[in-house]
């Protein structure tokens, strides 16, 4: 902003003191800007703060009585089920509902189940259906909700079809009045079931069968009421899914939850659920469910805080699911549900949506928030912050998981952001008519600071002109000792100060960097600077001379680099001519004397050495026959060191170095190996009667590098062309043989054909004869490969299956077996059971009758199919096999031995013992049934005749 404001005025053609008076007025503008910036942040991070403390405490204080709540439950129907009256009223009802189709279930007007089917269709088409059609604005299909099961039909018919009462006052009939068993007992219990839920907060009251699926008590008798959780229409409801996981689970005591459900719109308000299982002794006979309806979430939720009603603080609570749909209603709908219903149509839901709240009054289960709100809460975690409610408004929230074994609900509570920020905009407010008297008196300082401010620039402007036109100044400012009058005095000193550089510049431009600039202290920056700038160019001069120096060696290098790498992409096929082209160069390039090529053999005799296949002096080729061995000589050291050798000054009596060369004693000797990768190859050995420089013995070492990778090229390139000479020869071999393989079929031919001339009379008998020798081939070729197949396949089943499959002889000694033999006898190698038989292995009892059989299937070639045996081993195991044994037979048909198959079924043995023994206490239990049901059938008699 300030840089606008400065541009604004350089622009502008005002007088200087019309532009000071822009830039003061500008900042004090700007000032107070930012005064009031920095206060409305301050105040609305401190309103935010506020507003984040105030959450996180209503939070805390709706989340304890909601957990307390759900604690509540849990407990309370853990203690509903193992009441003694409890147990009676589910015990007298599941007996009364499981004899309902033999008892006396009919009415007057419904005296068959044709007609009380009947009846049931026409409540549902006419009463049931047309509710939840005006409720949820879609088309039902009544044959839906109805089924062909006779006892959801009979209790259907009895307590919703069979009274006028409407749908939500179902629960008062006591009884229907039809004489049954169930009606009885229904009377007995039901008014006492009713206070109880009355006085617990319980929306509804379920009884089911665990053995059946039935739900055969209801409290408010809603249409689920009769039907069957596993095959029927709510099956795959939240209800059935907390039933079939309490008979599940394996604590009888575990009370389960499941999350928010909303069967039947319009007819069942959404409701989550709570179960637990029912007992009789040690077995489970059913379950009881509670049913808790969202108003019970709202009670606990508190919504009269709500900003929409014009009362309490503007925070409110609700609760949503992990689907991010509500499972209470919005607070905002509870505070004014004919302003909510009003404004339904600026929410961002689909109009479907809308008018389904509109005709429900509720949101649960309807309304969702975004799928991105409270990111935190899935993790189980606690957070805040913003996010755009259905409304399309800003939300500053707090939000923390409730979680029990079912459901992940999460707790929100929010304040609408615009309600926090209100006392933000009011200060603004009042800071921004504050601020604008300020600026006014601030307009009216500047002008009168800035008037005398011009008079006193308009002298140091003149002189500054001077300065750059070389003009004379017209006199000089009254000296007032003043900041400005300063000011003046500097720009004189700087104007003779500009001359001295000017001429010393000069002096810098022509190349004449011999002289100082003088004048001036240590302060002196002008004169600082210039000497710097001359000391700069003479260190730029040298690092050219330097620079110029190096380019030279890195072009040699590189030339030389690129020379080399053309020798050596030549010739890579001859060692011999490679090595002397690479040594002749080398010694000619370096301007040396004397060179030599060793290559490292290996002997498995004397074991690895330096060979010389190349030598080189004074441009002729030295043929010398030389060997070193690794770790001899300044050659071999070099081998062994992997690091390059450089001597000089080498004294002239000093001849006995094995350098691997005759003649004079060079000045400097240079050494390098051949290496790559840490491999060593061969070695270079250079002579001159000149010193080596550091650049060349680096050339020296890169070349090395280079060589190395081509010689190991070369070898590679040698032993492929001995491997391929080697595969030549084969194919030759091969050919020869494949050709007489040739000659040896033309005479088989040759000879077929002459005894088809004998034998002229049969000529087209012989002809189908050799095509049916041809296919009889090609079957027998087939038949090979799927012999061999077989037998892999064979190996496979032997050494994988778990049953044990095993062939025997004429003895009924084992032959073949599978791996799992072995784990059965505890063998660790097959040669252990290999000729042994049953006797080796089983004990009297299991060995002889097992014999018998298999010498009897030898003798009549009959199988023995799913024998149960018993099998005792030598450790004590005893098990039980199902057995399967058949007759092995050879190409002729001919029974050479046994082979079979032994499943162990030791549990299912064990099983059918078990079975027997409970087989006299089920048939005692089911006499004493019996015995009750006759009981149960008198009672009833007498009740009827009474």
């Amino acid at each position: 902003m300030i840089s606008s404001i400065l541009a604004g005025v350089k622009s502008s053609r005002l007088k200087l003191g019309g532009k000071i008076g822009m830039i003061l007025s500008g900042l004090l503008l700007l000032s107070l800007l930012i005064l009031i910036l920095v206060a409305g942040l301050k105040q609305r991070a401190s309103s935010i703060s506020a507003a984040y403390e105030t959450l996180t405490l209503t939070e805390n204080i709706k989340k304890q009585p909601l957990e307390d709540e759900l604690n509540r439950l849990q407990n309370q129907l853990r203690l509903f089920t193992t009441d003694s009256r409890t147990s009676g009223a589910f015990s007298s009802l599941l007996q009364a509902f499981r004899d309902l189709e033999s008892d006396n279930f009919y009415l007057a007007d419904a005296g068959s189940m044709e007609a009380i089917r009947q009846k049931l269709e026409n409540y549902y088409s006419t009463q049931l259906v047309p509710e939840i059609e005006e409720k949820t604005a879609e088309a039902q299909d009544p044959n839906v909700y109805l089924s062909d099961d006779p006892k959801q039909t009979i209790l259907q018919f009895l307590y919703l079809a069979s009274n006028n009462k409407p749908l939500e006052m179902k629960q008062e009939v006591l009884g229907a009045g039809d004489g049954s068993l169930y009606s009885g007992m229904h009377v007995q219990y039901q008014p006492w079931l009713l206070t109880y839920a009355h006085q617990n907060k319980i929306s509804d009251i379920y009884f089911i069968d665990s053995r059946s699926g039935y739900i055969f008590y209801s409290l408010k008798k809603y249409p689920d009421f009769g039907t069957n959780l596993f095959t029927g229409y709510y099956r795959n409801s939240f209800l059935s899914d907390v039933f079939r996981r309490a008979i599940s689970e394996p604590s009888r005591t575990a009370v389960l939850f499941s999350d928010m459900d909303r069967r039947v719109p319009g007819i069942i308000p959404p409701c989550f659920y709570l179960a637990t299982t029912v007992t009789q002794g040690n077995q489970v006979i059913g379950a009881v469910v509670f049913s808790i309806e969202s108003g019970n979430l709202d009670r606990l939720m508190d919504v009269n805080t709500s900003s929409r009603s014009g009362q309490g603080t503007g925070i409110s609570s609700f609760i949503i699911g992990s689907d991010r749909i509500y499972r209470s209603n919005d607070p905002e709908l509870l505070a004014g549900k004919a302003q909510y219903i009003k404004e339904l149509k600026h929410f961002r839901i689909p109009a479907k949506e809308a008018a389904n709240i509109g005709k429900s009054a509720c949101t649960t289960m309807s309304l969702h928030v975004p799928d991105n709100a409270f990111p935190d809460a899935e993790l189980g975690l606690s957070g805040q912050g913003k996010y755009t409610t259905p409304w399309g408004k800003r939300a500053m929230c707090t939000y923390t998981p409730v979680i029990r074994p079912g459901f992940n609900w999460i707790l929100v509570t929010q304040v609408l952001q615009s309600e926090v920020l209100r006392p933000v905009r009011s200060l603004v407010l009042i800071l921004v008519i504050a601020g604008l008297v300020l600026l006014l008196a601030g307009i009216l300082i500047s002008y009168v600071i800035s008037r005398n401010f011009v008079l006193r620039i308009k002298k140091i402007n003149e002189s500054l002109s001077s300065l750059v036109y070389k003009k004379d100044e017209q006199g000089s400012p009254m000296p007032t000792g003043d900041e400005i009058d300063r000011a003046y005095t500097a720009v004189h000193e700087l104007k003779e100060r500009i001359g001295e550089a000017a001429h010393f510049a000069t002096r810098l431009t022509e190349g004449k960097l011999d002289t100082e600039f003088s004048g001036g202290d240590e302060n002196d920056i002008m004169g600082i600077s210039l000497n710097k700038l001359r000391e700069s160019m003479i260190e730029t001069r040298k690092e050219d001379v330097n620079r110029k120096s190096e380019d030279e060696i890195r072009n040699w290098t590189a030339q030389g680099i690129a020379t080399f790498n053309d020798i050596l992409r030549q010739d890579n096929n001859d060692m011999k001519k490679l090595s002397f082209n690479v040594i002749k160069n080398l010694i000619q390039y370096l301007n040396a004397n004397q060179g030599g090529f060793f290559l490292l053999e290996d002997n498995p005799d004397e074991g690895q050495y330096l060979n010389l296949i190349s030598a080189y002096a004074y441009d002729r080729q030295k043929f010398l026959q030389k060997k070193i061995m690794v770790g001899e000589g300044l050659a071999g050291n070099c081998v062994q060191e992997k690091q390059t050798i450089y001597l000089r000054d080498i004294p002239k009596n000093y001849m006995e170095i094995k350098s691997g060369l005759g003649g004079s004693v060079p000045r400097s000797l240079l050494i390098v190996p051949l290496k790559k990768e840490e491999q060593i190859t061969g070695v270079v050995e250079i002579a001159s009667f000149n010193e080596f420089s550091k650049h060349e013995i680096e050339f020296v070492e890169k070349v090395a590098e280079s060589i190395a990778s081509t010689i190991v090229t070369v070898r590679l390139h040698e032993q492929t062309a001995q491997l391929l000479e080697e595969s030549k020869k084969r194919s030759e071999e091969i050919s020869q043989q494949e050709e007489e393989l040739r000659q040896n079929l033309e005479e088989l031919k040759a000879t077929q054909e002459e005894m088809a001339r004998i034998r002229k009379d049969e000529e087209e008998k012989e002809k189908e004869r050799r095509e049916s020798e041809k296919v009889m081939m090609d079957k027998l070729t087939q038949q090979q490969q799927l012999l061999s197949k077989e037998k892999s396949l064979l190996d496979a089943l032997l050494n994988n299956v778990p049953e044990s499959i095993y062939f025997k002889d004429l003895q009924s000694r084992f032959i073949r077996f599978s791996s799992s033999m072995l784990k059965l006898f505890r063998l660790e190698k097959a040669e252990d059971l290999l000729g042994k038989s049953d006797f080796d292995m089983f004990d009297e009892e299991h060995s002889r009758p097992a014999y018998e059989d298999e010498q009897k299937i030898i003798r009549t070639g009959k199988a023995m199919v799913d024998k149960i045996e018993k099998e005792v081993l030598p450790d004590g195991r005893v098990n039980y096999v199902n057995t399967t044994k058949m007759p092995l037979r050879d190409e002729q048909d001919k029974i050479i031995g046994t082979f079979g198959i032994s499943k162990d079924v030791t549990g299912f043995v064990n099983m059918q013992h078990e079975i027997e023994k409970n087989k006299a206490t089920i048939e005692q239990k089911e006499e004493e049934i019996k015995k009750l049901q006759d009981e149960i059938r008198e009672l009833k008699n007498k009740l009827k005749k009474s």
